[in-house]
């Protein structure tokens, strides 16, 4: 009887440490979660077309410009521009991210350019 009582708190203590040390692991995971990860941020080098036409000049990828981006500079050079020529493509070199987000009209998901730093903006220039 001695034994078995003895075999039942060998296990029994065991145990608790094996609970410690799953929660702990746990916790640090639950850490891990929480920290962001870094955003790789690439070079894109494009046409422009207004806010829904986006088309990288190397790979013919077609993006929408995020609003959540910085797009003052952009606004500020489109609006510049002679009411005539406010329509024509503006070539566009600049740093920044693609995200998605469901499509507001339909099923799937948007392609979105967010960018966070522009390089040059050109409008004689083009992807040729």
């Amino acid at each position: 009887m001695k034994i078995i009582l003895i075999i039942f708190l060998f296990i029994h203590i065991s145990g608790c440490g094996e609970n410690e040390k799953a929660f702990d692991k746990n916790d640090t995971l639950a850490k891990n979660k929480s920290e962001p990860l870094p955003i790789k941020r690439s070079i894109f080098k494009g046409m422009y077309s207004g806010p829904d036409g986006f088309s990288e000049c190397i790979s013919g990828n077609k993006f929408i410009i995020s609003p959540d981006g910085e797009n003052k500079e952009l606004e500020t050079v489109v609006t510049s521009l002679p009411p005539k020529n406010r329509n024509q493509k503006l070539y566009i070199e600049a740093e920044g991210f693609s995200s998605a987000r469901e499509k507001i009209k339909g099923k799937g998901f948007d392609t979105l350019l967010v960018i966070t730093r522009f390089i040059k903006l050109d409008t004689a220039m083009r992807c040729d």
